[in-house]
């Protein structure tokens, strides 16, 4: 994974109205847009699945442990319901790597995710991933 974009629908005709994302990685092509399936849910949660990676050195010889996303998957929610549904928004389909972790705090009532920062290693991709919530 190489970047993440958040894409902000208008609740009565979906049409996208604005957008925010990451710091973009050299590599990768963008993959299908994945939405919140009601048009009132916003992103209010997130869980990573985690690859780990080992990277050889040499100079100085060392083995350094590294981490890569491989996958992430959002909590959608009309911030009223607990058992919001999830959509799981992957590279590709296939791309099974890695193990998920647990999922993040959520946003409180009433306020959903409005923005993401990531941290780009040079041939691991996104290594890490905050997302920040807005009032809405």
């Amino acid at each position: 994974m190489n970047a993440i974009q958040l894409d902000c629908r208008d609740k009565d005709t979906n049409g996208i109205v604005g957008s925010t994302i990451s710091e973009e990685g050299t590599e990768g092509d963008w993959k299908t847009t994945m939405s919140c399936p009601g048009s009132d849910d916003v992103i209010t949660g997130f869980k990573l699945r985690i690859d780990p990676i080992t990277i050889l050195d040499l100079i100085p010889f060392t083995i350094i442990p590294k981490v890569a996303i491989s996958a992430v998957e959002v909590r959608c929610s009309d911030n009223l319901s607990v058992g919001s549904p999830t959509v799981d928004i992957q590279n590709d389909p296939e791309d099974r790597w890695g193990n998920w972790e647990e999922w993040s705090n959520f946003c409180p009532i009433g306020y959903g995710v409005c923005g993401v920062q990531t941290i780009i290693q040079n041939n691991l991709g996104v290594t890490n991933l905050r997302m920040y919530c807005c009032e809405f």
